[in-house]
């Protein structure tokens, strides 16, 4: 049974946040949680309550429920944070998804350390969300459906009513008379998630009246599986990790189920969404398969993997540079945008990088190579070719043509945040100097 009494004992399973900030979207589910919180907010002495709604902007009625979100908030003395977001999803792009995108965005735009996102997904969200991630063919970790509680930025994220049905959410609502609002795309079965809760799961539930509950148990089952798995792959890829990649050869002497384990955590752990299964196992073919003269490239929306000198690299998907001959900098520049590559930031400082005279003395221009370049570095004999600079340094070849190179008059100066060029170096002069850093886009 959903009373106050309830809530308060979830969240003293965990440890206090010094705010917790309620989902409030006005529906009758955030409005219940909300309501709730009322209730309880003075057995939280050492925590603040406060609500959270994100505008979408998708519909019509969309400043109406900012309104009513405003007002009831007010009614219960619970101060309230609206954020405004563009929701509009691209051709092709899942309009649920980036909905969802764009909300949990909003969310961690407010959640500092300590304090909590607090959610009113229910019994029956976590029954949608199984059944829709066992359609798309999920593994453990979709399977695994929503945490009760998990890190959200450097705070956390909370779902305390996960043990309780959308029928107990709507019995508190009618017998507390809590005005609530309705969203008309809750009824459109063009979406998935729609059409699993106007049209599936009712089906399903005249035969088995529980289903929401069981599932949730499985849900929890499988979580407990998934986190096992974590935990009994963790010393293979503490092996197999080396910096930021991974070490293809000690991925090779496994089994193919644990080589997709690996990556699969390698890739969730550097920030990425994970692709699908058919990528996952072009991963573990290719990338891992491919001859040592060669530099797969395997690629999806969010990431690309190459492989280099006996290691995989994830980055983002890189645009092609711009084949620009050359771009003017201005002698005062401190940050030297580059056209879809990041930029180049110049820290003044002394003994080092390119010497602060030279700059303001001559014109100055970044380019990139165009093969043939060469440098002094200070402490080497003679003129070094960039070419096998970069050999030596193991900079592999897809970062090699995105490296700005500045020059001073029709010298070259500096080759990113690498080298500087003996002729033009504050070290070698002792001089004040402009150090090149360079950021990714």
């Amino acid at each position: 049974m959903l009373t106050p009494a309830y809530l308060l004992d979830q969240l003293r399973r965990w440890p206090s946040a010094s705010t917790y900030w309620v989902g409030y979207s006005g529906g009758i589910d955030s409005s219940v949680l909300l309501t709730l919180f009322a209730e309880i907010r003075h057995f939280l002495p050492h925590s603040i309550v406060k609500a959270i709604h994100v505008h979408h902007g998708l519909h019509d009625q969309a400043d109406q429920w900012t309104a009513h979100c405003s007002s009831y908030s007010g009614q219960l003395e619970i101060p309230l944070v609206i954020i405004k977001v563009d929701a509009r999803h691209a051709p092709g792009e899942s309009p649920e998804e980036k909905a969802r995108n764009c909300r949990y965005e909003a969310f961690a735009s407010i959640i500092k350390p300590k304090e909590a996102l607090v959610l009113a997904q229910h019994q029956d969200d976590q029954a949608e969300t199984f059944l829709l991630q066992l359609f798309r063919g999920a593994g453990l970790r979709g399977l695994s459906a929503m945490p009760l509680r998990t890190s959200f930025q450097d705070g956390c994220l909370m779902r305390p009513l996960l043990g309780v049905t959308r029928e107990d959410i709507m019995k508190v609502g009618l017998e507390k008379d809590i005005s609530w609002v309705e969203d008309p795309s809750n009824q459109d079965a063009r979406m998935d998630r729609n059409l699993v809760r106007r049209e599936i799961l009712p089906i399903i539930q005249q035969r088995w009246p529980t289903l929401s509950a069981v599932i949730a148990r499985s849900a929890q089952h499988v979580a407990e599986a998934e986190q096992l798995l974590e935990e009994a792959i963790e010393e293979h890829y503490e092996k197999t990790l080396k910096g930021s990649c991974l070490d293809v050869d000690r991925l090779i002497r496994l089994g193919p189920a644990l080589q997709r384990a690996i990556v699969r955590r390698w890739i969730r752990c550097l920030g990425y969404r994970l692709p699908s299964t058919k990528m996952i196992e072009r991963i573990c073919g290719e990338g891992l398969s491919a001859a040592e003269d060669r530099n797969p490239n395997i690629a999806w929306a969010q990431g690309q993997i190459r492989r280099y000198r006996g290691r995989l690299y994830l980055h983002p998907p890189r645009p092609e540079i711009p084949k620009v001959t050359s771009v003017p900098i201005a002698s005062t520049t401190r940050l030297i945008q580059l056209e879809q590559n990041g930029s180049l930031v110049l820290h003044e400082t002394f003994g080092d990088g390119i010497d602060l005279m030279d700059w303001h003395a001559h014109k100055i221009s970044v380019r990139y190579r165009q093969g043939g370049e060469k440098i002094k570095i200070k402490g080497r004999a003679g003129h070094q070719d960039l070419r096998k600079l970069f050999q030596e340094a193991g900079v592999p070849p897809w970062v090699r043509k995105t490296m700005p190179i500045i020059y001073l008059d029709e010298k070259l100066a500096a080759v990113g945040d690498l080298w500087i060029d003996e002729a033009f170096s504050a070290a070698a002069k002792n001089t004040q100097g402009l150090k090149p850093e360079r950021q990714d886009p």
